[in-house]
């Protein structure tokens, strides 16, 4: 048995409202996020079912677990937040299941035009490690055609070291390997065990190399340049994983190996918004520069339309003024 959280928006009592699951961020709670104020807001302004799970093995109860595992330098016993994550991913698998089979027939949720559920469609998004995590859902999902991969990236090893949120985990890792060579060799023996779990893993299999009995993924990837969490190499590194991913036209910057095209596009696409920050670092670190952008895109107008669109048409535009620049 695990916890699960559903939001009814009081537009379902006009329509029946459709299913959005949502992926939490770094250590965080389902739960939680998705009663924040402006998700409320967008649930009910769009007509959206709100439901979360937490990504066990990367949730607020696991932040312990791991930090344990760190300081004592207990190398060997990582594989237990690996396993943890694959029965998280499991858990949200089943969790749209349930709320778009027998949740929607539930007594206490119908109303004078019936289900308040609407059962027949079925949709993801998440910020963050929920954009992160929500990669390998994607590629497994056998419900949801649609999501939205907010603030993304891949892989860990990667992300690590380029994001502030790491800071205290590293404090850690340092304490236990003194030596920063030891600690990147600790890194990608990490990586090793995080592909079965992480979207390393699975990306390439959202849109090709489908999984057996799996049907054509598409995605929309927000992304915030400048991002102070999640780096944009990790996110631009995604796009070209899962394949036929396009930069949506006009750009703030050329993407390598994604191809820029001029929107609406119907299939697969990463929208970048220039919040004006400085470049970001070349090196091994995470950007500094101003307010982190981490969090606002996802609460920008353009971006909620973007999200509505895409979910509901497959056809993603970016509702920018042209470029994606502060609004």
């Amino acid at each position: 048995e695990f916890k699960f959280t559903v939001l009814v928006p009081n537009s379902s009592y006009f329509s029946a409202s459709a299913p959005l699951q949502y992926g939490h961020g770094l250590l965080g709670s389902g739960g939680e996020e998705i009663q924040y104020p402006y998700r409320v807001t967008f649930a009910n302004k769009y007509n959206y079912v709100l439901f979360a799970v937490d990504w066990i093995g990367m949730s607020a109860d696991d932040e312990t677990h791991i930090g344990s595992l760190v300081n004592d330098g207990r190398m060997n016993d990582f594989a237990s937040v690996v396993e943890r994550g694959q029965q998280g991913i499991l858990n949200s698998l089943l969790a749209m299941r349930m709320v778009s089979g027998g949740l929607a027939k539930d007594p206490l949720l119908q109303y004078k035009h019936g289900p308040m559920i609407k059962a027949d469609e079925r949709y993801y998004h998440g910020n963050s490690q929920g954009g992160i995590f929500g990669a390998t859902y994607m590629a497994l999902t056998t419900d949801v055609t649609r999501g939205m991969l907010g603030v993304p990236g891949q892989p860990y090893s990667l992300l690590l070291d380029r994001s502030k949120d790491f800071a205290p985990f590293f404090e850690l890792l340092i304490f236990a390997f003194p030596d920063p060579i030891d600690r990147q060799m600790v890194l990608g023996m990490f990586q090793m065990l995080w592909d079965s779990a992480e979207p390393s893993g699975y990306s390439a299999y959202i849109r090709g190399n489908l999984l057996p009995g799996s049907p054509k993924h598409e995605v929309l990837l927000p992304v915030a340049i400048g991002d102070h969490q999640v780096t944009t190499i990790g996110a631009h590194i995604m796009a070209r994983a899962i394949g036929g991913v396009v930069n949506l036209a006009p750009t703030n910057r050329t993407i390598f190996g994604l191809k820029e095209v001029t929107g609406p596009h119907q299939g697969s696409a990463m929208i970048e918004y220039d919040f004006g920050l400085a470049p970001e670092p070349t090196t091994n670190i995470p950007p500094t520069d101003g307010e982190d952008p981490h969090g606002k895109v996802r609460k920008l107008l353009s971006a909620e339309k973007s999200l509505d669109q895409f979910l509901r048409t497959g056809t993603i535009e970016s509702f920018c003024n042209g470029r994606c620049d502060p609004e």
